[in-house]
């Protein structure tokens, strides 16, 4: 029988995907075995956020391919999402599966592991649909995907093309999930998703993020809350009241910012401006007692001088962050700033 190996890259939805494929392989018997050398199969689960993340992800498939010649590696999700099929066949890899795929991951691998070789062929069956997690590999924390997917049509950002609109996923399950993840020794939940803030939206009668956060901080043994990453846009005042009544929940956000500058923000479409990010800080700082917050930041993006970069640092100093992701602008194939001017 063939053993497998998973690996990830990207964000904590990414992780939170893996785990699942991992709990469904071990419902089925498969092996998913902790070193690369003891693998038939490779797993890997992708992200295209920028182009260092491409560039990462096709060193590590050509040193493989190299150390272990015989390996079956498969791709899956984001870089197959954005680079397309015939793009992401020419790094070596024997299949792929898109983000609207997953799905196949499961009942395709268990498959291969049966029949002993791979006819190039997704199958479809057990695996199908999403599926719940009762532990989280290795990690003493446990990240619970909300929903999936962004609303929003930020100029630069690859992952709504490739992930879709927003989509919650079922309250209840949620609380299922984590009363599982509680059992099996989690008691620091982080709560994951592509657009957080937009959760329960779409749903006639769902619950708001904030509702959820109450009915988390209601479940027996949840000791710390963490949300993993917000928009500025999403941050309502039922959530800042949530920090409050909420004890579990950390009273910390990661906000992604991206710019302090008007005419950057405008270009990037964020929807917010200087003064509104002033308006959300005074409140974050002024209601919630020792607050405090991480943000991304990205620095040369078309059109921006010293003095846009400038009106940035002064939104850092006028609200200091615990720490700062700055990462240069990577432009993604598809996206609308890559037409425009002044890179």
């Amino acid at each position: 029988m063939k053993n497998i190996f998973l690996k990830v890259y990207g964000c904590k939805v990414n992780q939170y995907e893996l785990q699942q494929i991992r709990e469904q392989l071990e419902a089925h018997g498969i092996v998913v075995v902790s070193r690369l050398k003891d693998a038939d199969i490779l797993l890997i689960n992708t992200c295209t956020v920028t182009e260092g993340s491409d560039r990462e992800l096709r060193y590590y498939i050509r040193k493989t391919r190299r150390e272990y010649p015989a390996l079956l590696i498969f791709l899956a999700g984001c870089y197959v999402s954005s680079r397309g099929v015939a793009a992401a066949r020419t790094v070596g890899v024997d299949g792929i599966f898109t983000n609207e795929e997953k799905k196949h991951v499961v009942p395709t691998l268990c498959h291969i592991v049966r029949a002993d070789h791979w006819d190039g062929k997704l199958r479809t069956g057990a695996g199908d649909g999403e599926h719940a997690i009762s532990y989280f590999s290795g990690r003493t924390r446990a990240f619970v995907k909300i929903q999936d997917g962004c609303n929003r049509i930020c100029s630069y950002c690859i992952v709504r093309l490739v992930r879709g609109k927003s989509r919650s996923r079922d309250s209840e399950e949620i609380l299922a999930e984590i009363r599982q993840l509680v059992a099996h020794g989690h008691s620091e939940i982080v709560l994951t998703g592509i657009q957080i803030g937009a959760y329960g939206r779409e749903r006639e009668g769902e619950m708001t993020l904030a509702a959820l956060l109450h009915a988390i901080g209601g479940i027996a043994g949840v000791r710390r809350i963490r949300i993993s990453s917000i928009e500025p846009f999403d941050i309502t005042d039922e959530l800042i009241a949530a920090f409050s009544q909420v004890p579990a929940l950390c009273r910390h956000l990661h906000i992604s910012l991206q710019s302090g500058d008007d005419a950057v923000l405008q270009r990037m479409r964020r929807g917010y401006t200087r003064v509104y990010l002033d308006t959300v800080f005074e409140k974050l700082f002024t209601r919630v007692p020792s607050f405090t917050y991480s943000t991304d930041i990205i620095v040369g993006f078309p059109g921006e001088d010293d003095a846009a970069f400038a009106r940035t640092q002064a939104l850092l100093a006028a609200y200091p962050p615990v720490k700062v992701h700055a990462f240069p602008y990577s432009e993604r194939p598809g996206t609308d700033a890559v037409l425009l001017e002044g890179k």
